[in-house]
């Protein structure tokens, strides 16, 4: 606890403004970074933690690093974590990734960019985090808070008038840009800033859901823009159920503000795709108010 960090932090990969990579129980508590890390070459980069795979307990924690990264998972915190929590976090710095050439499956330029964490699994839990600083990508998936999570919490966050989301591929999201997993659950979260995207499956609170919950959440004076065909939402930019265990809801969320682009445009979601059958996509209780459809 009671850590502070100004360094320069430069690697290959796993690179962390306290640690690089942990596999053990980790708790870090009232701890502060103002320094710079940088991953040239590999994959896991975060303002504290490159890679955490243990017990990881984050709290209190207070951020103005800036996150240069060339390759996948980097986060204002976190690159990527595997379980543990994350809580009371403000984030005023600037996460970028000029990702290239990564692969991940059958996806190119694979980023998993974000002002908190880069890529979250196994149950991990990130409640009452603020961003104010900027998040900015040339690949794939990027966001506010988390740029995936799979079977995993995001609660009670907020995205700042002050902050912008932006990336030049697909998916992106102004809390989370992909949720993967039933018991991936994105709750009480607000948007207040702009998503800027080229290529579309964008959402001011989730870019892209697959599976999971997205409940009582409100993007506000949210500035909305996109370019090219894609699918762009108030609240999720697209829901695709890809499997027939799939089901996603959203429920008790409301759009003010504007929504921008060139296709597929709606105040809550923008397009809702089951290639299967057995899938289930609810939207309950929503509303759209004042907003803009452009």
């Amino acid at each position: 606890s009671d850590c502070y960090s100004t360094a320069y932090v430069s690697s290959n990969a796993s690179a962390g403004g306290l640690v690089g990579r942990s596999t053990s129980s980790l708790t870090i508590e009232k701890s502060n970074s103002t320094g710079t890390v940088t991953t040239t070459t590999g994959n896991y980069s975060g303002g504290l933690v490159g890679f955490d795979g243990g017990t990881l307990n984050i709290s209190n924690r207070y951020s103005t690093a800036v996150v240069t990264s060339s390759g996948t998972c980097a986060g204002g915190l976190i690159g990527q974590m595997e379980g543990g929590v994350i809580s009371h976090c403000r984030i005023e710095g600037r996460v970028e990734n000029n990702v290239t050439g990564i692969t991940l499956g059958s996806e190119s330029n694979v980023a998993y960019t974000a002002g908190v964490v880069g890529y979250a699994i196994n149950g991990a839990l990130i409640e009452d985090c603020t961003l104010a600083g900027d998040v900015a990508t040339m690949g794939r998936y990027a966001a506010g808070i988390v740029s995936r999570i799979d079977n995993s919490t995001v609660r009670n966050c907020t995205v700042l008038n002050t902050a912008e989301v932006s990336n030049v591929s697909h998916y992106c999201g102004g809390i989370v840009a992909l949720m993967t997993g039933n018991d991936s659950l994105v709750d009480g979260c607000r948007f207040e800033g702009r998503v800027n995207t080229s290529y579309p499956i964008a959402g001011a609170i989730v870019g892209s859901v697959t599976a999971g919950k997205v409940t009582n959440s409100i993007s506000t004076r949210t500035s909305f823009t996109t370019s090219y065909e894609g699918y762009s939402g108030g609240i999720v930019g697209q829901i695709y159920t890809a499997t027939a265990s799939d089901i996603a809801i959203i429920d008790h969320c409301a759009a003010y503000g504007q929504v921008e682009g060139a296709y597929n445009i709606g105040g809550i979601v923008g397009y809702i795709y089951h290639p299967v059958a057995g899938a289930y996509a609810g939207i309950t209780n929503c509303a759209v108010v004042g907003s803009k459809l452009i």
